[in-house]
């Protein structure tokens, strides 16, 4: 399922899992959702504990990287979790675990 970046005025930056470069995202980027994780440290997913695993293509190669939930329209989990992806699988059910630390270096525990 794809989304965009939205409530980052200033843009968010996040890390580049794939190259390990910082990529800046404004509103209206486009990215895809793939799993989503609960930040226990709230370090990631400031004002929703969710923080998801993005992806991406660009130039021909497949990047991805770690968002939490505010930079994304579908805010509050409670809100996205029954919703059916095209094969129609439950977001909830792309859920891989606990993790922590800010969003750059967040890691699944």
């Amino acid at each position: 399922m794809c989304t965009r970046i939205a409530n980052a005025p200033n843009g968010v930056k996040v890390l580049d899992r794939t190259t390990g470069q910082t990529v800046t995202w404004q509103n209206g980027t486009s990215v895809m959702l793939l799993s989503w994780s609960t930040d226990i440290s709230r370090q990631c997913g400031v004002k929703d504990p969710v923080v998801w695993s993005v992806g991406w293509s660009s130039g021909g190669t497949w990047h991805w990287a770690v968002l939490g939930a505010q930079w994304t329209p579908m805010y509050f989990s409670n809100e996205w979790r029954d919703y059916e992806d095209q094969r129609h699988r439950k977001l909830d059910d792309y859920y891989v675990g606990r993790g922590q630390g800010p969003c750059p270096t967040y890691y699944w525990t």
